[in-house]
């Protein structure tokens, strides 16, 4: 009975996310092996994570929290209790690992700062070698431009 009711105050704290009962944990691990999780809650922002956490934790259900599985093996009786499933954010910071009853995170401006060491560098080498390239034909063009004069001169000499 006090899951369900847990269920209703974490479904009221979801305003985009979603509540899922028995949830075959199967479908959530890397290696599909588990049984249901009583709850899964499936939160779309931080403000979602923070109200579904105060809820479980008015009414003491236990909480497991997951991102996307690789590391966790469940048991075949599954979880008993609150799964929460935090969405992934890829190429963000994390900051959204704020504490349960600590309130709702501050929010974060971040910065889209210049793309990523790996790429810059990249394209960095690319365009460093099409310079180099560019220098060489540069050079290789002024060179036979010599080459062609030195043979007019020389051809001139039996003319």
């Amino acid at each position: 009975m006090e899951i369900q009711k847990a269920a209703k105050a974490i479904q009221s704290a979801l305003t985009r996310g979603r509540l899922l009962t028995r949830v075959p944990m199967r479908a959530h691990t890397s290696f599909q092996t588990g049984g249901p999780a009583d709850l899964m809650a499936l939160p779309c922002s931080e403000e979602e994570i923070a109200g579904v956490f105060r809820a479980a934790a008015e009414y003491a259900l236990p909480t497991v929290v997951i991102g996307r599985g690789s590391n966790i093996l469940v048991r075949d009786g599954g979880i008993r209790g609150l799964v929460v499933k935090l969405p992934r954010s890829p190429g963000r910071k994390e900051h959204r690992y704020a504490h349960t009853l600590s309130g709702v995170p501050e929010a974060v401006e971040e910065e889209r700062g210049p793309a990523p060491a790996p790429a810059m560098s990249a394209a960095r080498a690319e365009s460093d070698r099409v310079s180099a390239l560019e220098e060489e034909v540069r050079a290789l063009r002024s060179e036979l431009e010599e080459l062609r004069n030195a043979f007019t001169d020389f051809k001139r000499q039996f003319d």
